[in-house]
């Protein structure tokens, strides 16, 4: 089996998921000692939610 070149395209892809695993696994120790996901920015999940859809139609 030939074995595909990687494109620059996938390596900056790969990356970019390597940079959100990471920021995952770091902010799972605060959720689970009870702090609020900073994401939300002090919103509840349901307001945050309809802000994010919001947004993304308009």
């Amino acid at each position: 089996m030939e074995k595909c070149k990687e494109t620059p395209a996938d390596n900056a892809r790969q990356r970019q998921i390597q940079r959100l695993v990471a920021d995952v696994i770091a902010l799972l120790p605060l959720l689970r000692a009870g702090q609020p996901n900073p994401q939300f920015d002090g919103k509840s999940w349901r307001q945050w939610s309809a802000d994010r859809l919001r947004d993304r139609v308009a």
